[in-house]
Order: structure tokens, then sequence, then C-alpha cells
């Protein structure tokens, strides 16, 4: 799994981290 880099819906756990990095 990729970290956030990324702001784009990939999977629950890209999700969590992009949420909890931008709220």
């Amino acid at each position: 799994m990729p970290p956030p880099r990324n702001h784009y819906p990939a999977t629950t756990t890209t999700a969590n981290t992009s949420r909890r990095h931008c709220p």
C-alpha cells in the first residue's frame, strides 16, 4: 500500500489515511 501521496479514493486504508491527513 503506497503512502498518502495523492488524494484519491483507493482502498479503505488509503481513504482512512487521506481523511486523517486532510480532515
